[in-house]
């Protein structure tokens, strides 16, 4: 039997919100990998509102510097919304206008520190080993 516990989570309907698609797709893989759920990715503020209306996620990823616009509207329309907000960028600290309700990690971030951030949201949903 492995005492390791099980990098998966339960059932998190995760809305990605990414520009660059390998960087998306590895998201896209993490996330799936952890056992969530992985609606999108989208690129654009814009379709990140439309999918959220139609699909209900639970959490969002979202990086805070898409294509030639900022998404600190899109996180603060989502905490609204009261959805779990991920927020993601290259710089060590997020913007002042970045809510404080929301989490940051840094890019480059590593699977482990993408699990804890989800796990912050969803912790009881983690499954163990029997």
């Amino acid at each position: 039997m492995n005492s390791a516990p099980d990098n998966r989570v339960k059932g998190p309907r995760v809305l990605v919100v990414e520009d660059h698609p390998a960087v998306a797709q590895a998201l896209t893989s993490a996330l799936s990998d952890m056992g969530a759920e992985v609606m999108g990715p989208v690129a654009s503020p814009e379709d990140a509102q439309r999918l959220t209306r139609a699909k209900s996620p639970d959490l969002a990823l979202v990086d805070l510097h898409l294509a030639n616009e900022e998404a600190s509207e899109l996180v603060q329309w989502l905490l609204k919304r009261k959805l779990a907000v991920i927020a993601m960028s290259g710089h060590p600290t997020p913007p002042r206008q970045l809510s404080k309700a929301a989490a940051y990690l840094q890019k480059p971030f590593t699977g482990d520190e993408l699990f804890e951030a989800v796990l912050q949201h969803y912790g009881p949903l983690r499954e163990r080993e029997p």
